[in-house]
């Protein structure tokens, strides 16, 4: 039997108690990596390895045979995309679904009055699958589409509620747009806050752009959605905390840098990490001649952290250069590029 819970800390003590294998992944909360460190038995050393694991990453304990706690990496399998019809072509020929349905009676004919209904349940066969109803669910989702292609930094919230949707109507329509993979789902937090997370959509090239018939942007750096949305994020508002000239992809010599502009009378290069830290060192050795200041944003406290040790490694730390998560370069800039 397998237990799996995306917080240690929520499964009851006698269970944990009784496993034999424990296997425990990357935890954000303070309280997991407490709890992760507690029922692995990790000493002092080991549970800094705690704070740094990466994606596919795990720590493995074996209770009886081996008791001491192992680095595990899990090989990447690609997800395979299926469609709704495939699943339910899948479920319609499946012999155990077959005989569950075979139970199910059609309210009508229940004894309890407050359960009758004029309507019978409908058999679960791939003739009877509706046609009309994804084609439907796009049409009310297009407005959404269009409304991120023209407002990429608004947050879902923020969206539904411009919308004037309830809170089961937005999602429906959101949950329907990730399922289609028509956008990509980026989760942020731009404002610094405890809890402040928030959920930003990107259109999905080509599926989401051709959906609202927009042709997709042009990128020349970083092609993950994250780093792409943070690009855009970051030219849009940093004007307002003092920043000019900002420019995309900005050729120097050559070199592109992610964002490069001016702060009063300085240059400034912006570079964006959210998870390839070996290439860091190398862009900051190329930028260190073309800017008065270099920056490296990252999404978070834990890749900037993460990004702190490897780049450190290999360059010696200087006035020059700063390290920063995205938010503080959002709320006080100057706090960043003045700090010696």
């Amino acid at each position: 039997m397998v237990l799996a819970d995306q917080c240690i800390s929520t499964i009851k003590d006698v269970v944990k108690g009784n496993a034999y294998t424990i296997i425990g992944m990357s935890q954000i909360g303070q309280k997991d990596r407490r709890e992760m460190i507690n029922v692995l038995g990790l000493n002092s050393n080991q549970a800094q390895i705690v704070n740094f694991l990466d994606v596919g990453q795990g720590i493995i304990r074996l209770g009886g045979r081996y008791p001491f706690p192992q680095l595990i990496i899990f090989p990447f399998v690609k997800p395979k995309n299926l469609s709704e019809r495939k699943i339910n072509e899948v479920n319609a020929n499946d012999q155990r679904i077959k005989d569950l349905l075979k139970s199910v009676k059609p309210a009508n004919i229940l004894k309890n009055p407050l359960l009758e209904s004029s309507q019978s349940i409908p058999q679960y066969t791939i003739n009877k699958i509706s046609e009309s109803k994804p084609d439907q669910k796009l049409e009310k989702s297009k407005d959404i589409l269009l409304d991120i292609f023209n407002r990429f930094d608004v947050a879902s919230t923020a969206r539904a509620k411009d919308f004037g949707l309830s809170a089961s109507a937005s999602d429906q329509i959101f949950k329907y747009i990730e399922r289609e993979q028509l956008v990509d789902v980026i989760r942020l937090n731009l404002t610094g806050g405890r809890g402040g997370t928030s959920k930003f959509y990107g259109l999905t090239n080509p599926k989401g752009y051709n959906a609202i018939s927009k042709t997709p942007p042009k990128k020349s750096g970083g092609t993950g959605a994250t780093h792409f949305f943070l690009e855009r994020y970051l030219k849009k508002h940093l004007p307002g905390k003092g920043f000019s000239d900002l420019t995309v992809e900005k050729n120097i010599g050559g070199k592109r840098i992610d964002l490069f502009g001016r702060y009063g009378e300085l240059k400034i290069g912006i570079e964006i990490c959210v998870s390839t830290m070996r290439t860091e060192f190398i862009n900051v050795q190329e930028d260190m001649d073309k800017c008065d200041a270099i920056i490296i944003a990252t999404p978070d406290k834990k890749t900037k952290t993460k990004l702190d040790i490897e780049l450190y490694k290999k360059i010696e730390p200087n006035n020059k250069l700063k390290t920063c998560v995205a938010h503080e370069l959002l709320s006080h800039p100057e706090k960043i590029i003045i700090k010696s």
